[in-house]
């Protein structure tokens, strides 16, 4: 029964090791102002971009591009690319701001290469 129950924790802690979930963030890349990362999720096969997109001027549009990828900082190499978009369009679509301060939530799903 001890040995079971060891295997079986070992088990548990290994799953945990997959995934990793990194709150606030520090990011190099800050052009955008209006775009904040609060939470990033990574698993062995993906990595999930989550935040806030805030328009800053009194109208505005919102979109993200196709071709938007990963970079890992240490090594300059391409690591991820985009699956989908929830929250902000993909490009051509747009999301149309209608005030000043306005917010969307973004939730950006990509696929390691």
């Amino acid at each position: 029964m001890k040995i079971k129950l060891f295997f079986l924790l070992l088990l548990v802690s290994t799953l945990r090791t997959w995934a990793q979930t990194i709150v606030s963030p520090t990011y190099s890349r800050r052009d955008n102002i209006s775009l904040i990362i609060n939470e990033v999720e990574r698993t062995t096969q993906y990595t999930v971009i989550k935040g806030v997109y805030e328009n800053v001027m009194h109208y505005g549009w919102a979109c993200i591009n196709s071709t938007t990828y990963l970079r890992d900082s240490k090594s300059g190499k391409n690591i991820g690319t985009i699956i989908k978009s929830e929250g902000l369009p993909v490009s051509p679509s747009k999301y149309q701001f209608t005030k000043e301060n306005e917010s969307i939530s973004l939730k950006i799903p990509t696929h390691w290469l």
